[in-house]
């Protein structure tokens, strides 16, 4: 039997499939440590999930990039074992594991058997509690990011997204990089990192979630012994930064000798994730830039063919947040594609999205959701959401709900709200005498110079 289509009508959403997000036990350990514990025995796997809060944004200044090193360096040994033992042993147990730090906190995670469980959360609570920071393997990864350093400066997405962070932010530890830069990361000497370790790494500062093959009175009983003798202070809540209103409407042409295309970001300031806003705008921003079929794609990439991808977002952090559209675009449509996603940005403001759009964007994000809990480390990622955000515990389980109450006039409502195309921030990176005739008729421009870049670099 054949069955034909027609291929020019997108297809209608199926029925939602059903989801509960795993029930998960609370226990505060003695020490003060947040202990989350979601049982999940589909595999015999266990997820371990350490959060340390606020990181990169307790940098001294001066010493950016050191709450980035020291997370780098947690690897690196502890008394009785050096890097190398310890990588033998995670490579012999079969671990999988991440560690590294943003503005939000210092993160130390892992997924191992269930058999092996137990010896490798002994060895990550000794990294946590006793890491030394040799000064051989000191020097190797310092080093090693100052390398990397060179690297970025030749992306032109990451120097944007630096401009944009530097001019947002400019005197705040949040105008430079998470990672440091160049000047900053050579600033930096071995009893540095031991501080901020001593400063962070503390349990009254942290929350712990481990998920998969367990039992929760096994993994408290555990912790409990382990962590009886391990103490701290409370870690005071950096100031968050503050947007300097002088950037609204700049315009920032950034030099690249050579470039094929037009890297683009644009933004401006967001708003507090725990605002009511946050679900009509979550799901406005899916319609305006989010997925594959929103109105920036459709339009710039579907229609006008002069970008591969384009993307909007809000970016929430727990001390600030802001919105950003990003996209590489065809250099003699540089000019043009910023008066559409501005159009877009209005039109978003000034007319009801149509019922099509709401249930398309709906139906995405509701079928979407499931599958980003469906592994032990997965539901640990999304317990550690809640934990670092300070989210309800409701969260998940009422998320596919809060979106598909949200109504057209909604969107336009949070549109009017949380858009704002008059405080756009806009910087462009390419060959500034290839692109600047595009922008004769713009105001506030401002040309970022080769030596502004090398220097701050």
């Amino acid at each position: 039997m054949t069955t034909t289509f027609n291929r020019l009508n997108m297809p209608t959403p199926a029925e939602q499939r059903p989801f509960h997000f795993p029930n998960y036990a609370e226990h505060q350990l003695s020490n003060g440590m947040r202990l989350m514990i979601a049982e999940h025995r589909q595999f015999p796997l266990v997820g371990m999930h350490f959060g340390f809060r606020f990181g990169a944004a307790l940098d001294p200044p001066g010493k950016e990039g050191l709450a980035a090193l020291m997370s780098e360096m947690l690897i690196e040994g502890i008394p009785g074992k050096n890097a190398h033992d310890i990588a033998s042993f995670l490579e012999k147990t079969g671990v999988h594991y991440s560690v590294y730090s943003d503005f939000d906190g210092v993160f130390c995670s892992f997924n191992a058997l269930r058999k092996h469980w137990k010896p490798v959360a002994d060895l990550f609570l000794a990294l946590l509690r006793k890491s030394i920071f040799p000064e051989t393997e000191f020097n190797r990864i310092r080093r090693e990011l100052v390398i990397e350093r060179m690297r970025v400066l030749d992306m032109a997405d990451h120097v944007n997204s630096e401009m944009f962070s530097h001019y947002l932010y400019e005197g705040q530890r949040f105008a430079r990089p998470i990672d440091g830069l160049t000047a900053s990361i050579e600033n930096i000497v071995r009893q540095d990192l031991l501080e901020i370790f001593g400063k962070i790494i503390q349990p009254l500062n942290a929350y712990l979630v481990v998920s998969g093959d367990v039992q929760a009175a096994e993994i408290i009983r555990y912790f409990e012994e382990e962590t009886a003798d391990w103490a701290g202070q409370e870690v005071d809540q950096p100031a968050a930064p503050v947007v300097r209103p002088s950037v609204f409407g700049k315009l920032l042409l950034v030099p690249k000798e050579n470039a094929r295309q037009s890297e683009m970001l644009l933004g401006h300031e967001g708003f507090d994730r725990h605002h009511p806003d946050f679900y009509p705008a979550y799901l406005m921003n899916e319609i305006f830039g989010g997925y594959f079929l929103s109105r920036l794609n459709q339009k710039i990439r579907e229609e006008k063919g002069f970008t591969y991808s384009i993307n909007s977002r809000f970016s929430f952090r727990s001390l600030s947040s802001v919105f950003r559209v990003s996209a590489a675009i065809e250099t003699d449509h540089t000019a043009e594609t910023l008066h559409l996603i501005r159009d877009e940005m209005e039109r978003m403001q000034q007319d009801l999205v149509s019922s099509e759009e709401l249930n398309q964007a709906q139906g995405y994000i509701s079928g979407m959701f499931p599958s980003a809990f469906e592994t032990a480390a997965q539901i640990a990622s999304g317990l550690s959401t809640i934990a670092l955000y300070h989210l309800p515990v409701d969260y998940y389980s009422t998320f596919r709900g809060k979106i598909a109450a949200v109504s057209r006039e909604d969107i336009r409502t949070v549109a009017q709200k949380r858009l704002h195309p008059e405080r756009l921030l806009t910087i462009i990176n390419n060959n500034l005498d290839t692109i600047a005739g595009q922008f004769s008729a713009f105001s506030g421009i401002e040309k970022i110079s080769q030596t502004f870049l090398e220097n701050r670099g």
